[in-house]
């Protein structure tokens, strides 16, 4: 990217001096910092917007800062420390209400996509088979210990709604383990500390094929079917932030569309794939990788676009579980629908 830029502006330097023109310096790209918990496959439609030039296509610097517990990283946006977090959708609602102005202005995955694995001794233990029904399989985690990105992620969401549908309350009849890290999950699932886990792919299917794990459910796939479509992950700034720089969230949207573009087209996604696996996942097989994208591109969405049906699903899952129920009003308060439309025609 950089060398395209270069010879971009190299290029234009010579068509000036050939005319005898005055060559104008480049404008300096608008930089936007962005914090994500990961660089898994939830996050994926900002990563490929970054790699392939569709931020410097609309004139932005984007600034990443990953690992970071879902808190942490909604903290630093609201502190104005960054501009957007990549993330689920509660804590900026719940933020929303504790009065910032963290709003949700763009979707970055429609699917509720952090798998759940557990390890295959558990899986024995408790007769849970492929074959088990959706009800055996909850029921069956009542006292699991189940590791979780951080306390009020969706990954912990995931875990509340599944022991409610169980029967029981996660806080009380499971043991709920922190681990901020995806990477450091994995080591404690392969060293038994822990009897499964919640995490988007790559890393929940290598759990699977390298420490002898079993997919319990692989939600990337829609395989709990009261949260297929489900908006999961959304870009999340400051409403005062939007509101001073609305063309600079239109181009950013502009850029995140274009990503989506690249994602759902049969070719272009083949060259995003390649690229974000050197790049971020180079000691995951090729082709094992190649296979985890395929089964991930029904997550990505065709349009970056928030609409109020996506917002109004999100919070009827959460209130299936929250001891403190999210207010309607949310629905208007805590999402910006005009943005991505404005930025879209």
């Amino acid at each position: 990217m950089q060398r395209r830029t270069l010879l971009g502006i190299t290029a234009g330097v010579a068509a000036a001096a050939a005319t005898g023109m005055k060559a104008r310096p480049a404008l300096a790209a608008d930089r936007v910092r962005i914090t994500q918990s990961s660089w898994g496959f939830l996050f994926v439609p900002g990563m490929v917007a970054h790699e392939l030039g569709h931020f410097a296509a609309n004139n932005i610097a984007a600034e990443f800062t990953s690992n970071l517990g879902g808190a942490e990283a909604l903290a630093a946006v609201v502190a104005g420390n960054a501009e957007v977090y990549l993330g689920a959708l509660s804590s900026s609602l719940r933020a929303r209400e504790r009065g910032t102005d963290a709003t949700i202005f763009g979707a970055s995955i429609t699917q509720y996509a952090s798998n759940v694995v557990v390890t295959k001794e558990w899986a024995e233990r408790h007769r849970i088979t492929a074959s088990s029904t959706f009800e055996q399989k909850v029921a069956a985690l009542r006292g699991a210990r189940m590791a979780v990105l951080g306390i009020g992620s969706g990954t912990h969401q995931l875990t509340q709604f599944l022991a409610k549908k169980g029967g029981f309350d996660a806080s009380r009849d499971m043991t709920i383990v922190n681990i901020p890290s995806a990477s450091a999950m994995l080591a404690a699932f392969s060293q038994r500390r822990i009897d499964g886990f919640s995490v988007s792919s790559p890393t929940s299917d290598q759990g699977v094929r390298e420490h002898n794990g079993v997919m319990l459910f692989h939600t990337t796939k829609g395989e709990i079917r009261e949260l297929d479509g489900f908006l999961y992950v959304g870009f999340i700034g400051r409403e005062a932030w939007i509101k001073q720089n609305p063309d600079l969230a239109r181009r950013f949207l502009r850029a995140i569309q274009a990503a989506l573009t690249d994602l759902n087209d049969p070719q272009r996604t083949l060259r995003a794939r390649d690229v974000i696996h050197a790049k971020y996942h180079n000691r995951v097989d090729k082709a094992f990788f190649d296979q985890l994208w395929a089964d991930a591109i029904p997550s990505w969405p065709r349009s970056v676009a928030v609409t109020r049906g996506m917002a109004e699903k999100v919070l009827a899952f959460l209130n299936e579980f929250s001891a403190q129920p999210y207010d309607a009003s949310l629905i208007d308060r805590g999402f910006d629908f005009a943005t991505a439309a404005a930025a879209l025609r």
